[in-house]
């Protein structure tokens, strides 16, 4: 999967977001590589198929994920 995420406000945000699963494919687990840091997290799905992600946006930027 991708995810990108935008931020349109002056100021940079950390929020906690849900990001859904379910389409993937994947059962138990996710492969969450940000390759702006370059580093990557195994999360365990909910029972909805869902993982809690916590993100910095810079401000008027953006950032994206590949999940696997």
């Amino acid at each position: 999967g991708f995810l990108l995420l935008y931020n349109p406000l002056k100021t940079a945000i950390t929020r906690d977001i849900r990001i859904p699963l379910y389409y993937t494919g994947l059962e138990e687990t996710a492969v969450i590589f940000s390759p702006e840091r370059y580093e990557e997290m195994v999360v365990k799905m909910n029972r909805n198929y869902e993982v809690q992600l916590r993100v910095t946006i810079p401000a008027e930027g953006w950032i994206y994920y590949l999940i696997h």
